[in-house]
């Protein structure tokens, strides 16, 4: 941390309020990264199962010209491991998927909204622990996104597993 920069700080009477964005700006940090690493195992997964469903349904191609759609069917009934590769892509694909999240905090309104800055801060007008508090509630709904990105691949990740097995043991 530069020392001049927090001298300044503490003499203008913003040492607390330095130090604690200090801190937020780390964890947006480490946040991103922790979104990132979840879209790219969703990411993972959603190829492996278009790679096992590809393999799976190149039969349902190579079958006889005469296969009625009916035939075609009923032999993709017959085949779990495509319900289950399936199931894998499709809460691998919800991962990944943007999600809207409601962002009426200040530094949202300043960042995505198409005012200028200084119009949003002298509006809003609140204290630095008000300020806090919305920076803190951002990071919280951000770390609410990964768990939930999480828990879908986690849940995902099985799925592919029983399918690639089932296809193993030719269902």
């Amino acid at each position: 941390m530069n020392k001049s920069v927090l001298n300044d700080a503490e003499e203008n009477g913003r040492g607390d309020l330095y130090l604690q964005m200090h801190g937020l700006s780390s964890f947006t940090i480490y946040l991103s990264g922790r979104l990132d690493a979840a879209d790219r195992r969703a990411s993972l997964v959603i190829g492996g199962a278009a790679a096992v469903l590809g393999i799976i349904a190149a039969d349902l191609f190579t079958m006889n010209g005469t296969a009625t759609v009916l035939e075609r069917f009923q032999w993709l009934v017959q085949k779990p491991s495509i319900l289950s590769a399936t199931v894998s892509a499709i809460m691998a694909f919800r991962t990944v998927w943007p999600r809207k999240m409601v962002s009426d905090d200040w530094i949202s309104q300043i960042f995505l909204s198409t005012e200028k800055p200084a119009e949003i801060l002298a509006r809003v007008g609140r204290s630095d622990r008000v300020f806090m508090r919305e920076m803190m509630a951002g990071q919280q709904q951000i770390a609410g996104l990964i768990r939930q990105k999480n828990r879908y691949t986690v849940y995902a990740i099985p799925f592919l597993m029983f399918s690639v097995i089932l296809f193993g043991l030719g269902m």
